[in-house]
C-alpha cells in the first residue's frame, strides 16, 4: 500500500524534472507514488518523461490556473495516507520523507527546514519542535512548499487557497495553526533554489505596484486574527521586499507608508540593515 503520495507541480521547466524527480527516487523511505502535475505549459513534456525512469501518473491542465490549484490538484489523485509537495525546481535530502514520518505522530501537518541554493543564505531553520499560530504572525520563513509533509484527508478539508498569487504555503500552515501546533523537523531536509529563475519568491521584481498589492491578500485574509501590529510588519515586509533592486523605490515607500504606517516601516527597514552582513547560518 502506498503511504505517501508525492506531489510534484511544474510549469514550463521540463529540463528541471530530473534532478527533482532523483530527489524522490533517492529516498530512504520507499513507499511512495509520484504524481507529476503540469499546470498548462505551452512546452512539450513528452522527451522529460520518457527519461525519468520511475513509475508516475501525469497530469496536465487544460489552462494554468497556478500553483495552488495544481497541488490541489495532486491531492485529488493521490492515493497515500500522506502527501508530500515538490517544486519542480527544488530537490528533496534522502532523509527527507522517512525524518518528517517520524516526527508528525498524530498531527495533520509537519513543516522542516531547508537549504538554499542560488543566494546568499545558506541554511535556514529554527531551533523549534513545533511552529504555533503565534509564531507565524511574526516569521513567514519557517519552510516553503517543497518542505510540506501532510495527511491527505486534512487537505481535501483544509486545501491551498486557489485566490492567492503569492504566500500561499504560508496561509496554508496559519490555517492549520489555528487547529493545533505544527511539528517541525528542525534540520534542512531539501534544497530550495532561490536563483533568478522565474519563481514566485523573486516575482516582485518584475510586477507592477498593482500586482504587488495583490500580494497583501493573504495577510489581509486573517488580518483580525494576527493583531494590527503583526498585521502591519507584514505588510510592510511584504511591500518593501527586494527593495534594493527595484526601480520607483520612492513610490514602494509611499506605498509602504500608507498601507502599514511609519513604524512597521521604519522596523522592517532597520532589519534589514541589520542583518544585511549577518552570519548566512540563520537559526532561531
Amino acid at each position: 500500500m502506498v503511504r505517501v503520495s508525492v506531489v510534484l507541480t511544474t510549469y514550463n521547466r521540463p529540463e528541471r524534472l530530473a534532478a527533482a524527480v532523483a530527489s524522490v527516487r533517492s529516498q530512504t523511505f520507499s513507499s511512495w507514488e509520484l504524481i507529476i502535475v503540469d499546470d498548462a505549459s505551452p512546452c512539450d513534456y513528452g522527451p522529460a518523461l520518457a527519461k525519468l525512469g520511475v513509475p508516475h501518473i501525469y497530469h496536465r491542465h487544460e489552462k494554468n490556473r497556478r500553483v495552488s490549484a495544481a497541488r490541489n490538484t495532486g491531492v485529488k489523485l493521490a492515493q497515500g495516507e500522506f502527501v508530500a509537495f515538490l517544486d519542480d525546481d527544488d530537490q528533496w535530502l534522502p532523509q527527507k520523507l522517512e525524518r518528517q514520518l517520524a516526527k508528525i505522530g498524530l498531527a495533520s501537518l509537519c513543516l522542516c527546514g531547508r537549504q538554499f541554493v542560488g543566494s546568499d543564505l545558506t541554511v535556514l531553520h529554527h531551533d523549534v519542535e513545533e511552529i504555533s499560530q503565534s509564531m507565524l504572525k511574526h516569521r513567514n520563513n519557517f519552510c516553503g512548499a517543497s518542505g510540506i509533509l501532510a495527511r491527505r484527508d486534512a487537505l481535501l478539508l483544509n486545501p491551498f487557497d486557489e485566490s492567492l498569487v503569492c504566500s500561499e504555503d504560508w496561509e496554508l500552515y496559519y490555517r492549520f495553526a489555528q487547529l493545533g501546533n505544527i511539528p517541525y523537523v528542525a534540520e534542512a531536509l531539501y534544497l530550495f533554489n532561490d536563483g533568478q529563475h522565474d519563481r514566485m519568491t523573486n516575482a516582485p521584481l518584475r510586477v507592477s505596484h498593482s500586482e504587488i498589492l495583490r500580494r497583501l491578500e493573504p495577510i489581509s485574509k486573517h488580518r483580525a486574527s494576527l493583531g494590527e501590529a503583526s498585521y502591519r510588519r507584514k505588510v510592510a515586509g511584504t511591500l518593501l521586499a527586494y527593495i534594493a533592486d527595484r526601480p520607483n523605490k520612492v513610490r514602494i515607500l509611499r506605498m509602504t507608508l500608507r498601507y502599514a504606517g511609519w513604524l512597521a516601516t521604519l522596523s522592517y527597514l532597520w532589519t534589514k540593515l541589520w542583518y544585511r552582513n549577518r552570519p548566512v547560518v540563520m537559526e532561531w
